[in-house]
């Protein structure tokens, strides 16, 4: 039984376009590199209009697609309401501001944080944004308390006095703060330019605007924050194969990528070898190679991982197979969960936005050359493949 694209359980009901939006064009995930964001135009996956280098910046890119959209909606039918959801990056996790936007706060930080929040609430008070009876709360409020577990409260929990960090430690924290302010104006200033092209084309007054934000500057999230389920599998966990026809034994790129370098993991090409680089949590790239080239001809390239105990980060054998041989294996760690809160969904062909991988990154996009992909298979119902090979080619008959 098949669900219709509209019912609940649908995975495209779920996507902007299956929520009640006509257009959509933006990123999915929680967060999103700024400057190589993982972009999706309607329902599918998008590449970026321009370079970083050639002065692109995903907040720019967003506000020209919004006005761009309210533009072929007024066209269309001028007398008809609109609805836009404007959401940018900003200033959510990673914070990449152009550097002309975190230059304009050189300095204003060097106070520190602490003579900083004083300041702040100062001026919130002459603003009436806080009554004049409120009181600065301490920049440590739970130290007379014990954490949900009864445990005394960690370090990463704490904010340590501005004074007894290093002068190396201060620069970085400004700088931090710069960032993060430039990151924030530069937001303000392109959504500034979505209202005055509303301004400029008569709909200002006729528009209801609703500013909401999340969660995303609140570091660190005390006695809060997600819950990321996890669910325990039998061995072997993973199984990738994909069925491809290779022209020339100098045939590269990436066959499949999901991810980012901020965690993820491919396979992929390189100087005729087959390679799987599984990226942990952006801080350990983990690559296994075949001891041999590939042949040319019909192929179907294999990864499997075995788990190994029930210890996290899950640790396991990752082997790799060409057609009916095992070419390589190593054990790998694996990290719970999704691969990160920006998405980096599963591409085919090429690699993400962003590489997983620093062995291929100066190829970025690296689309795979010298053979065709016919199928693409991943298994993680953790059943046992006692024939890889044979297994893969029965699930490419049944697709």
């Amino acid at each position: 039984m098949r669900r219709g694209r509209d019912e609940p359980g649908h995975v495209e009901a779920q996507w902007p376009l299956g929520r009640g939006f006509e257009r959509y064009y933006g990123f999915l995930g929680g967060e999103t590199n700024q400057w190589y964001p993982d972009l999706v135009y309607d329902n599918h996956p998008a590449q970026q209009p321009k370079s970083p280098e050639e002065g692109y910046h995903l907040t720019v890119d967003l506000t020209d697609k919004a006005i761009e959209f309210v533009q072929d909606a007024k066209a269309i039918a001028p007398d008809k309401p609109f609805f836009l959801y404007y959401c940018p990056g900003a200033a959510h996790a990673p914070h990449h501001a152009p550097k002309e936007w975190a230059g304009k706060y050189q300095g204003k930080f060097d106070m520190g944080y602490e003579a900083y929040r004083e300041q702040v609430f100062q001026r919130q008070q002459q603003l009436g944004i806080i009554p004049e009876g409120a009181e600065l709360s301490p920049i440590n409020p739970y130290t007379d308390t014990t954490s949900h577990d009864g445990k005394p409260w960690s370090e990463l929990d704490t904010v340590r006095p501005w004074d007894s960090l290093s002068d190396d430690e201060q620069r970085l924290f400004a700088r931090m703060a710069e960032v993060y302010a430039g990151f924030l104006s530069h937001a303000d200033h392109e959504l500034g330019r979505l209202l005055d092209y509303l301004e400029e084309s008569g709909q200002l007054d006729n528009t209801i605007i609703v500013l909401v934000s999340d969660n995303g500057s609140l570091l660190p999230r005390r006695g809060g924050g997600a819950r990321v389920g996890c669910s325990q599998h039998p061995q072997p966990l993973l199984h990738v194969a994909t069925e491809m026809d290779i022209e020339t034994p100098e045939a590269g790129g990436v066959i499949f990528s999901q991810g980012s370098r901020f965690g993820g993991h491919a396979l992929y090409v390189k100087d005729g070898r087959l390679k799987y680089v599984y990226n942990l949590i952006g801080k350990l790239e983990q690559i296994v190679e075949s001891n041999e080239t590939i042949p040319s001809g019909h192929v179907v390239l294999s990864a499997s991982f075995d788990r190994q105990g029930d210890t996290m980060p899950t640790q396991g054998t990752l082997s790799l197979y060409v057609r009916d041989a095992k070419v390589a294996e190593d054990t790998i760690r694996t990290q719970p969960g999704k691969f990160g809160l920006g998405g980096g969904g599963l591409v085919v062909g090429r690699s993400g936005a962003e590489p997983i991988a620093h062995d291929y990154a100066g190829e970025s996009p690296w689309p795979f050359l010298g053979g065709t992909i016919k199928r693409v298979f991943i298994d993680v119902s953790g059943e046992s493949f006692v024939d890889l090979a044979a297994e893969a080619r029965a699930a490419f008959a049944r697709q």
